[in-house]
């Protein structure tokens, strides 16, 4: 009979051999951890727009308050100071710290930064990049 369990009966000893007793007893079990069922493509959709928007929309709020600094100071934040003169500023976000290391080549860059940095690593270099490049110290505020 369907949905009656089949307490009386033991399972099989052999490996790999399929389970004698129905999983209809388990339904009250398990009832409590199906708190939402199985979400559609739908809901997980709308799920993951909202997440990229967030973390887009904090970005784009931490960009608009940030501003330029020196290289080097950004590197003294994370420890003892750098004995180093700085040549170029890059686009700090607001309480976002990511810098290079003064003295390597562009080309092979050693990257110093904070949790925050770490979090919104890919948008700061698209930032970087594209919207406020990095300038030379001796170009001004141009």
């Amino acid at each position: 009979m369907e949905g009656m369990d089949d307490l009386d009966k033991l399972p099989p000893f052999c490996a790999g051999a399929n389970p004698r007793r129905s999983t209809s007893s388990l339904d009250p079990i398990m009832a409590p951890f199906r708190v939402f069922g199985r979400p559609n493509w739908k809901a997980r959709f709308a799920l993951l727009a909202s997440i990229a928007i967030t973390y887009l929309g904090s970005y784009l709020l931490l960009s608009l308050s940030g501003h330029y600094r020196d290289n080097v100071s950004v590197v003294d934040d994370f420890g003892p100071p750098c004995l180093c003169v700085s040549s170029w500023e890059q686009w700090q976000p607001a309480l976002i710290k990511a810098a290079y290391l003064p003295g390597y080549a562009r080309d092979t860059p050693i990257l110093i930064t904070n949790g925050l940095g770490y979090l919104y690593l890919p948008l700061v270099h698209f930032d970087q990049e594209y919207f406020h490049p990095s300038r030379h110290i001796l170009a001004g505020n141009q």
